[in-house]
């Protein structure tokens, strides 16, 4: 009897230990799937319009766009007063 309590007791423990690390993962799962969204996006208007090399250049141009827009979108925002969400937090993160 002592020895399974012993392991339900550590049973729990691993679980509750797993749960703080899934928790943890939420935000960066949510950033990287806009990543990989943007990344699947650029690589499929790429290829249709310029096949395999559209494919390879169109991923980073996509990303130099992006930053351009971020930064941009940013500094109108300061401009008006108000804050930009952090990296990584919000729909242009």
């Amino acid at each position: 009897n002592s020895n399974s309590n012993s392991n339900n007791n550590s049973s729990s423990s691993s679980n509750n230990n797993n749960n703080s690390k899934s928790k943890s993962k939420s935000n960066s799962n949510s950033n990287s799937n806009s990543n990989s969204n943007r990344v699947l996006a650029a690589v499929t208007v790429g290829g249709s319009l310029l096949g395999l090399a559209g494919m390879v250049v169109s991923v980073p141009i996509a990303a130099v766009a992006y930053t351009l827009l971020k930064n941009d979108l940013r500094s109108r925002l300061s401009a008006q007063g108000t804050s930009p969400a952090p990296d990584g937090s919000g729909p242009e993160g």
